[in-house]
């Protein structure tokens, strides 16, 4: 690891099996028995009070990662451009997997609303950001990332659109495409000295 923790190839392996052994195990009976322990526990405080702000919640990590680059006095480690790479990237890879898991899981909502509950794409995007976030700017940041991204997974639940395990399957989806928007990345040499907006044309393989 470096000073902001980028993970090596054996972690990236490390997430990508919890997330197919998520998936495998999904459609298995005892974790849709803990599913629905979750969800009755939950639905027991919430008293089918709903609330909407992790509609807006799921982006805030992103929104961060993205701003505080700007921002004087704070660390970070790339330049603008490389930050953008790494965010197209791994959003790409993020929505692509997303969709494509939920086509094929075709797992009802607990709230019945849809087929489409696993993974939690609210979830993904959130975690996504606070990789991010921890990566650029650190630890620090990365928490506070982190924090956000817990609530918002929490309160789809709470809000009974996703059970246990999609918040599950998404988090560690979002993690995995934030360390493989700055794998993609790692192929093109930026500006190391300037930090400048401009890349060398210079793709390495």
């Amino acid at each position: 690891m470096n000073k902001t923790g980028h993970i090596g190839s054996k972690h990236l392996l490390a997430i990508l099996t919890v997330i197919l052994t998520g998936f495998c195990l999904n459609a298995q009976p005892w974790p849709k028995t803990i599913n629905n322990d979750v969800r009755d526990a939950v639905l027991k405080i919430s008293d089918g009070q709903r609330y909407d702000f992790d509609e807006w919640t799921q982006y805030a990590p992103v929104a961060a990662y993205a701003a505080l680059g700007f921002i004087p006095g704070i660390e970070h480690e790339s330049s603008l451009v490389k930050r953008g790479c790494t965010f197209i990237g791994g959003f790409g890879f993020l929505v692509a997997t997303t969709l494509m898991t939920k086509e094929i899981a075709g797992e009802m909502r607990p709230d019945g609303s849809g087929y489409d509950s696993f993974p939690s794409g609210h979830s993904g995007k959130a975690f996504f950001g606070a990789e991010l976030v921890r990566m650029e700017f650190g630890n620090g940041w990365g928490a506070a990332a982190y924090s956000v991204a817990g609530v918002t997974s929490f309160m789809r639940i709470w809000n009974d659109k996703h059970w246990l395990t999609d918040i599950v399957a998404g988090a560690a989806l979002g993690i995995l495409s934030a360390h493989v928007g700055d794998w993609a990345c790692s192929f093109i040499r930026f500006d190391p000295i300037s930090q400048s907006p401009l890349l060398a044309l210079n793709i390495t393989f």
